[in-house]
C-alpha cells in the first residue's frame, strides 16, 4: 500500500505522519509534500491507494489537488484533513472516503481507515475482490478489473449477489433484460463467453460454475465485501452505508437482508 500526506504545513504534516505510523503499523510506502504541486506530481508518478489531503493549501485547494488525482485513479481513497468545519460538506460532496479535523489523532485515522470506501486488505492469494457497497466494482491484485460488456459485469454482480447460490437462464435473462422482449438464450450465451473473457485475462475464470441450464459462482474463490459483512467481519459492517450494487434496480431487493443481518 502507497499513502500520500499533503500539508503545507510542516508541523501539521509532521503530527499527521506520526498519526499514520501509529493508526497503520503495516502501511507501506509513505510519501509526503508540502504543496499541492508536489502531491500531484507524486501522486501522478507513483499509485496512491490512500491519500491526506489538507483542505487549504498555499497553491491549491485539497478539494481541486482530489479532483486531478482521481482523474488518474479514480479508485484513490481520499482523507481529507483541515481546521475548518465549513469545508465539511465540499468533502462530503465528493464522495470522500473520510474526513479528519485538526488535530489530527492516531484515532481519527485508525477509525477512517476502517471505513475507507475502497478495499485495500486483499489478501496476496486472493485473485478476485468484489466490492458490494456503494458502486459494484471488481478487483483482481488490487486494480480495476476491465468488462468487454456492461452486461458481463452485471451478470457477475447478480452471481454474487446470490452468493453461490445457482440460477437458470430464464432467470438470468429476466434480471439482465427486463425491459428486451427480444432477448434470448443466444444473447445470454454471447454475455457468459464475454464475462468468462474478462476473468480469463486475470486467471480467474474457474470462479464461474455452470451445469446444464444452472449458473453460480464458486464463492470459495473470490472475496468480496458482502461475503464478510454476512460473516460479521467489523470493517465489512463499518463500511455498510445503506448503499448496495446502486447501479442495478434489482439489488434493491437485498438491501433489507442487510438490515435484518
Amino acid at each position: 500500500m502507497t499513502i500520500l500526506a499533503v500539508d503545507d504545513e510542516p508541523g501539521s504534516l509532521k503530527l499527521l505522519l506520526e498519526a499514520i505510523d501509529e493508526a497503520i503499523p503495516d502501511h507501506g510506502e509513505i510519501l509526503k509534500a508540502q504543496s499541492g504541486e508536489e502531491g500531484l506530481r507524486l501522486a501522478t508518478t507513483t499509485k496512491v491507494d490512500l491519500a491526506f489531503l489538507d483542505i487549504r493549501l498555499g497553491d491549491m485547494t485539497g478539494l481541486s489537488l482530489a479532483k486531478e488525482i482521481k482523474k488518474t485513479n479514480p479508485f484513490v481513497n481520499i482523507i481529507f484533513v483541515t481546521g475548518y468545519s465549513e469545508y465539511s460538506m465540499a468533502a462530503i460532496s465528493m464522495h470522500a472516503s473520510g474526513y479528519i479535523t485538526k488535530p489530527v489523532s492516531a484515532e481519527d485515522v485508525k477509525k477512517e481507515y476502517d471505513n475507507l470506501l475502497y478495499p485495500l486488505k486483499v489478501e496476496k492469494n486472493d485473485l478476485l475482490y468484489c466490492k458490494t457497497f456503494g458502486h459494484f466494482e471488481v478487483f483482481s491484485k488490487q486494480q480495476p478489473l476491465v468488462f468487454e460488456r456492461s452486461k458481463s459485469k452485471e451478470l457477475l454482480a447478480y452471481l454474487v449477489d446470490r452468493q453461490g447460490s445457482s440460477v437458470n437462464r430464464n432467470q438470468l435473462i429476466a434480471i439482465l433484460f427486463p425491459d428486451d422482449s427480444s432477448a434470448n438464450q443466444n444473447y445470454l450465451t454471447q454475455i457468459w463467453h464475454s464475462l468468462k473473457n474478462s476473468l480469463k485475462s486475470v486467471g480467474c475464470e474457474d470462479v464461474l460454475i455452470k451445469h446444464f441450464n444452472q449458473y453460480a459462482l464458486d464463492v470459495t474463490k473470490v472475496k468480496s465485501d458482502l461475503f464478510d459483512y454476512q460473516k460479521g467481519d467489523p470493517v465489512a459492517i463499518n463500511s455498510f452505508r445503506g448503499e448496495y450494487m446502486t447501479r442495478y434496480e434489482w439489488a434493491e431487493d437485498s438491501i433489507g437482508k442487510l438490515y435484518k443481518d
